[in-house]
């Protein structure tokens, strides 16, 4: 993406992570895009965040409703859910993968519970310090 200040003629590149950020901070300045036709397929990305550990069925039933909850929302959404990740990994093998996919998404959505769950606390301060929106599923 190119941004650029009304009435200067440099322009400089950006993320699309560093988009909403940069907008909140800079409200004068004009987004718009270098490449329409590759950005028109874009999906806005959510990740699910949500206590597991100790959890009947790993609490895949309640991510899986978020899931269905978000998708209905919009059609362009598309969700990173942990709940697909295979349940026969190592416990710790979990936490990088979720990072990874947090990383990648626009939203995290946080279920209830996550504040007792150390790896949700974990992804909600990192989400935090990758200045992630961040929705409670209870806001669906």
């Amino acid at each position: 993406l190119r941004y650029f200040r009304p009435g200067r003629t440099n322009a400089f590149m950006i993320t699309r992570l560093d988009l909403m950020d940069f907008i909140r901070r800079h409200p004068k300045y004009y987004v718009e895009l270098l490449e329409e036709p590759a950005m028109s397929g874009y999906k806005t990305v959510w990740f699910i965040s949500g206590p597991m550990s100790g959890m009947p069925e790993y609490n895949h039933p309640t991510f899986f409703e978020t899931e269905a909850k978000i998708r209905a929302k919009d059609t362009n959404f598309a969700v990173l859910n942990p709940a697909s990740l295979p349940v026969d990994l190592n416990p710790e093998d979990y936490m990088p993968i979720d990072l990874a996919m947090l990383r990648e998404a626009d939203i995290i959505c946080v279920l209830p519970g996550w504040e007792k769950a150390s790896g949700c606390r974990i992804e909600y301060e990192y989400a935090k310090k990758l200045g992630k929106m961040i929705v409670k599923a209870e806001e669906l």
